[in-house]
C-alpha cells in the first residue's frame, strides 16, 4: 500500500471530529449506524457519511452510499469508522446504487496516515455499481474508512492558524454557510495587485487541496522570488468555500442542495454572495486590481481549464507565460510529464473561472488534480505552480491600478469611507480592522474613554475619535466595552489544551479570555518545551504560559514523596528547574496544601525558590491551609511571606481565600499581614475566583494530610483497618464541620454516577449512615470530586477590592468558575454591587496578572501592543453557569481577538485556534 502522510497539515486526530450523527439515518446515540456481534459502523465524525448498513449472517458488511440529493454527479463519497471488540476479517461491499465507483478506499487508524487500499484488490462490479474488499480491523481501535483522506474543518482551522502564526497572515470569518458554519478568509497585507486563490467548492475533492497548500508554501518561502511577489502583490484566499458539505460528507453540493460552482451569478447561496462581495469589498477598499484567480479542484487526471490565452484585459499573457513556465519546470522534475490544458471557449456562465474572468478582466484557471494522484507528486505540483506565476508576473508589463466604479461592490462597507471626504485622502497604512466609537478601558486602571482601537498585522494602534484611516474592516461598538483580552492566571486548562477536541477553551474565550496560565498548584509540566508541542500540534484558542510543577519535581526525583527532600534530591530537582525555566517557564509553583507538595520543608521550597529566582521567575503557591485545618492559614500566609523574603523572588497566592467558618470574618486580618509584608518592599501578590464555594477531591476536603499516605488506596485501607478506622472517621468529621458541615459539600463527581449532585448530608441519609462514613463509602467507590460551599461574600469582597488581587477561574470540571469567573465578577461585583468600577474590574483581569508574570505587550492597550482584545456589552456581559448547570457558557462578548484573529466574531465562536506559546 502507498503511505498519504499528509506532512504539511497538522490533522487532527479522529477522536476530536466532531459528530454528525444528527445527519444520519437509524443510528445510535452514540453514532452507530450498524453492528454485529464483533463490529460497530459509526459515522460520528467530520466528513463521516453513508445512508445506511447491515451485516450478512455471514458477517460481511454491505454499505449503501446515496448522494445527499439529486440530480448530482458521480463522485460517491463516503467516510466510515470501523470499530471491534476482537481482530475481525470482514468483507466489505460499497452499493452505489445507479451511480459508478470511483474513489479507491483510503484507510486509517490514527487520522495522520492513510493507506489508499491496493485498487487491483478491489472487486469491482463490471457496471460499477458495486465495489468490494477486504479489511481486517484491529481489536480495539478505530479503523477509518473514506473515499479521500480527510480534510475537514478541524485541519483548515489548524492550516490557518499555521499560516497566521509561521506567516502573518490575517485570518477572518466573512459570513456563514447555509449550515452555519463558518466561511474563512486569509490575506495577505493589501497591494496594488491581488491574487485570488479558492479551494474546496466541492467537498470531496482533497487532492486539489493539497495542491493548494503546496501552492501555498511556495509562496510564503523566504527566497528572493517569493519575498519580491509579496511586496507586490496581495494574497486573497478563502480556503474552504462549502465548509458544510466537507463537514456533512456531500458528494458536491452545500447544505442549500446547490452546486457551489455553478451559482456564480444567480448567487442563491450564502456561500457565493458572501466570497462576491468581499472580493468586490477588498478590491474597491484598497483600490487593488485583480491579476488572477485560480479555483483548485480534483478530477480523474491532472488538467487545466482555462480561458483562451491573450483573452485577459489584465496582463494578458500572464496565463501563456504561467503555463509555460510550469509546463518546463516540471518536465525538470518528472521526465514523463506532459501538462494537459482545456481551453474554454464557450465557457460555463455560472462557473467561478469564468465569472471573475468576465467580471474582473483577468485570466481565471481551474486547477484540477488527479483523484488517485501521488502525494509527493500534488506537493511538487502545486509548489511549481506557484514558482512559475510569480515568475511569469515579473514578465508582465507594469502599469498603476485606475479606480474602478463599476467593481460589484457591498455598499455598505465602505460608506464609512464614503461618507467623509477626509477619509478618501491617500495613507501608507491600511489597517485590517478600526473598532469605532467604543468605552476604551485601557488595562492600567485610568478612567475609560470613548475612542477608536486599530489593528493591524497583529498590533494595535489608538485612534483619536473618527480619525480616518484606510481599513479593510470597520466595526461599529457604541455603547460597547473594549479592553485588553483578560488573562487567567491560574487555570486547570492543561487537560482540556492537550486534548486535540477540547483546546479551542470556548469555556474561556466566552469569558473573554485570550490567555490562560498553565501548571499551577505544583502540578506543572517539568518539560515545558515538550507540553508545548502537544499543545499546539493542534492549536489552542487561547495563548498559554506554563509555570512549573513542585511536586512533579519532587515525582521526577524522589522514590517516595511523602517525606522530606534529601540536599542531593533539592539539587537534582534545581537542575531541572533550570532547565524549565530556560524553555521559558514563567516560574515555579507549589501545592504544598496537596499531598506531593505538603511533605516539603520550607527550607527546600526557598532553594528552589532562589534558582527560580536567578532566573527572573516568580514563585507562586496554593498555601498550605486557606482554613483552620493543618498549620492555618494565617500561618501558611506567613510562609509565603518568608519564601518571597528570603528567596528574593516575587510570589503569588492562589486562588487567596479563609475556607471554612473557624476563620470567617479574618480576611481583613490576612489583607493586612500583606499590606505590612508589600510595605516593606516584598512582592506578594494574589488572585480569585468570583464564588462562595471552591472545589477540590473530597480525599482533599475531608482527610488530613498524615491521612492521605498512599493516596486513595491508603485511605482506604485505614478506613477497613478497625485499629485506624475511627481515628480517620474523626479526623473526616472534623474536616467536614470546619467546611460547613455535611450541606455545605455538593457532590460533583463521583465512580456511581446516582450520588452526582447530591449533597453529602443527603447521601448520608440515603445510605442511614453518619456523615463521615457516608464520605468514607463514597472513597472507597472510588475517585470523587465536591463543590465546597465554605466561603462568605464579605470576604470575597473584602480580598476583591486590593489593587494586587487578580482575577481567576481556578476552573475545574463541575464547578461554574470554568465557565463564568470573570463575566461573574463583572456582573455581581461591578453592575450589581458596585464593590469595583469597570477600571478596577478590567486592571485586575488584565494589566496586574501581566504585571505579576512579566508578559510584555500584553495586558494593557496601547500603540504596538499584541492585539488581544475583548469587546463585551456591559448590559448583556455575565455568568450563565451555575452550581446546578455548571458548563454553560458566559454571554455578552461581541467581538474577541486573539493575536489580530476574530475568536469571536459578532457573538460567535469562529473556532480559529489562535493562541500561541507564551515564553518568559
Amino acid at each position: 500500500m502507498k503511505i498519504k502522510t499528509l506532512s504539511f497539515l497538522v490533522l487532527a486526530s479522529l477522536a476530536s471530529l466532531a459528530s454528525l450523527a444528527s445527519s444520519l439515518t437509524a443510528a445510535d446515540d452514540d453514532g452507530t449506524i450498524c453492528k454485529s456481534e464483533t463490529l460497530k459502523v459509526l459515522t460520528n465524525f467530520q466528513g463521516g457519511n453513508i445512508a445506511r448498513c447491515d451485516f450478512s449472517k455471514r458477517g460481511d458488511l454491505s454499505i449503501q452510499v446515496e448522494p445527499e440529493n439529486t440530480p448530482i454527479n458521480s463522485s460517491p463519497w463516503y467516510a466510515f469508522r470501523l470499530q471491534a471488540t476482537e481482530r475481525v476479517d470482514v468483507r466489505i461491499t460499497l452499493n452505489y446504487g445507479e451511480f459508478k465507483h470511483r474513489y479507491t478506499p483510503d484507510i486509517s487508524l490514527d487520522g495522520v496516515t492513510w493507506q489508499t487500499y491496493p485498487a487491483d484488490r478491489v472487486d469491482v462490479k463490471a457496471d460499477k455499481s458495486a465495489a468490494g474488499f477486504v479489511l481486517t480491523v484491529p481489536a480495539n481501535q478505530s479503523l477509518v474508512v473514506a473515499a479521500q483522506p480527510l480534510l475537514t474543518t478541524s485541519h483548515y482551522a489548524t492550516w490557518l492558524n499555521s499560516l497566521r502564526t509561521d506567516h502573518g497572515l490575517a485570518l477572518s470569518s466573512i459570513g456563514e454557510s447555509v449550515g452555519e458554519r463558518d466561511l474563512w478568509r486569509a490575506t495577505t497585507a493589501p497591494k496594488d495587485k491581488t491574487l485570488l486563490l479558492l479551494g474546496r467548492q466541492h467537498p470531496p475533492e482533497t487532492t486539489g487541496a493539497l495542491a493548494l497548500f503546496g501552492f501555498i508554501e511556495r509562496l510564503f518561502e523566504s527566497d528572493a522570488l517569493a519575498e519580491r511577489f509579496r511586496s507586490e502583490v496581495g494574497v486573497l484566499l478563502y480556503p474552504l468555500i462549502n465548509p458544510d458539505g466537507v463537514d456533512e460528507g456531500h458528494w458536491r453540493h452545500n447544505v442549500g442542495g446547490k452546486d457551489l460552482n455553478r451559482d456564480w451569478g444567480p448567487f442563491t447561496q450564502p456561500e457565493n454572495r458572501a466570497i462576491n462581495e468581499d472580493v468586490a469589498r477588498w478590491l474597491q477598499t484598497h483600490n487593488s486590481q485583480l491579476i488572477k484567480a485560480i479555483d483548485f479542484h480534483s478530477t480523474y487526471y491532472e488538467v487545466f481549464y482555462t480561458q483562451p490565452d491573450q483573452s485577459a484585459t489584465v496582463m494578458p499573457d500572464l496565463l501563456g507565460d504561467w503555463l509555460s513556465l510550469f509546463d518546463q519546470s516540471m518536465r525538470q522534475q518528472f521526465e514523463d510529464f506532459e501538462i494537459r490544458r482545456q481551453v474554454s471557449k464557450n465557457p460555463q456562465v455560472n462557473a467561478a473561472k469564468h465569472y471573475f474572468f468576465s467580471t474582473y478582466g483577468a485570466s481565471s484557471t481551474t486547477l484540477e488534480i488527479g483523484d488517485d494522484t501521488d502525494r509527493d507528486f500534488i506537493k511538487a505540483y502545486g509548489r511549481n505552480a506557484a514558482e512559475a506565476f510569480m515568475t511569469a508576473y515579473f514578465r508582465q508589463p507594469k502599469s498603476e491600478p485606475e479606480a474602478r466604479s463599476d467593481l460589484p461592490v457591498a455598499n455598505d462597507a465602505i460608506a464609512l469611507v464614503k461618507s467623509d471626504p477626509s477619509a478618501q485622502k491617500d495613507t501608507s497604512v491600511t489597517y485590517d480592522v478600526v473598532f469605532r466609537s467604543g468605552l476604551v478601558v485601557d488595562g492600567t486602571g485610568g478612567e475609560p474613554f470613548h475612542g477608536d482601537v486599530a489593528i493591524r498585522e497583529g498590533k494595535v494602534k489608538l485612534l483619536s475619535a473618527g480619525e480616518a484611516v484606510r481599513a479593510v474592516r470597520e466595526i461599529a461598538i457604541p455603547n460597547k466595552v473594549i479592553s485588553p483580552g483578560f488573562i487567567d492566571i491560574h487555570t486547570h486548562a492543561r487537560a482540556d489544551l492537550v486534548n486535540e477536541d477540547e483546546a479551542l477553551v470556548s469555556n474561556y474565550l466566552t469569558q473573554g479570555v485570550t490567555t490562560v496560565v498553565i501548571g499551577n498548584d505544583g502540578d506543572g509540566a517539568t518539560r515545558i518545551n515538550r507540553r508545548f508541542d502537544r499543545i499546539f500540534e493542534h492549536g489552542a484558542g487561547v495563548n498559554v504560559a506554563q509555570l512549573v510543577g513542585h511536586a512533579s519535581l519532587r515525582r521526577r526525583v524522589m522514590d517516595d514523596t511523602g517525606r522530606e527532600a534529601t540536599p542531593e534530591e533539592i539539587e537534582a530537582m534545581k537542575g531541572i528547574l533550570k532547565t524549565a525555566l530556560d524553555e521559558g517557564a514563567f516560574g515555579l509553583s507549589t501545592g504544598l496544601f496537596y499531598a506531593d507538595g505538603s511533605y516539603a520543608t520550607t527550607e527546600e521550597v526557598i532553594e528552589l525558590a532562589k534558582l527560580a529566582s536567578q532566573e527572573g521567575g516568580i514563585y507562586e503557591s496554593h498555601i498550605r491551609a486557606e482554613s483552620s485545618r493543618g498549620v492555618g492559614v494565617a500561618a501558611a500566609v506567613d510562609e509565603v511571606i518568608r519564601i518571597a523574603e528570603e528567596a528574593n523572588i516575587p510570589a503569588h497566592i492562589a486562588h487567596i481565600k479563609v475556607l471554612g467558618k473557624d476563620v470567617w470574618g479574618t480576611s481583613g486580618d490576612i489583607v493586612e499581614k500583606i499590606k505590612k509584608a508589600r510595605a516593606r518592599g516584598l512582592e506578594i501578590t494574589a488572585d480569585q475566583y468570583p464564588w462562595v464555594a471552591s472545589s477540590t477531591q473530597l480525599k482533599s476536603a475531608v482527610v488530613s494530610r498524615e491521612f492521605q499516605a498512599g493516596g486513595l488506596q491508603g485511605i482506604r485501607s485505614r478506613l477497613n483497618d478497625p485499629l485506624t478506622r475511627d481515628e480517620i472517621l474523626g479526623d473526616i468529621a472534623l474536616n467536614i464541620e470546619r467546611r460547613g458541615g455535611p450541606q455545605s459539600l455538593l457532590l460533583v463527581e463521583t465512580e456511581n454516577t446516582k450520588w452526582h449532585g447530591l449533597r453529602l448530608g443527603d447521601i448520608a441519609s440515603a445510605l442511614n449512615m453518619s456523615p463521615e462514613a457516608a464520605a468514607g463509602h463514597l472513597l472507597a467507590e472510588g475517585r470523587a470530586r465536591v463543590v465546597s460551599f465554605n466561603m462568605t461574600e464579605a470576604d470575597i469582597e473584602t480580598f476583591m477590592v486590593e489593587p494586587w488581587v487578580a482575577t481567576s477561574s481556578d476552573g475545574t470540571e463541575g464547578h461554574p468558575r470554568k465557565f463564568g469567573s470573570f463575566s461573574r465578577k463583572y456582573d455581581t461585583y461591578v453592575r450589581e454591587r458596585e464593590t469595583l468600577t469597570l477600571e478596577v474590574f478590567v486592571r485586575a483581569s488584565t494589566g496586574l496578572p501581566a504585571e505579576i508574570l512579566g508578559l510584555e505587550g500584553r495586558g494593557t492597550l496601547s500603540d504596538g501592543s499584541v492585539a488581544d482584545l475583548v469587546i463585551f456589552d456591559p448590559e448583556a456581559f455575565r455568568e450563565r453557569a451555575t452550581f446546578a448547570d455548571w458548563n454553560l457558557p458566559s454571554q455578552g462578548v461581541d467581538y474577541l481577538l486573539v493575536n489580530g484573529v476574530f475568536a469571536i466574531d459578532d457573538g460567535e465562536l469562529t473556532n480559529l485556534r489562535a493562541g500561541t506559546a507564551l515564553r518568559r
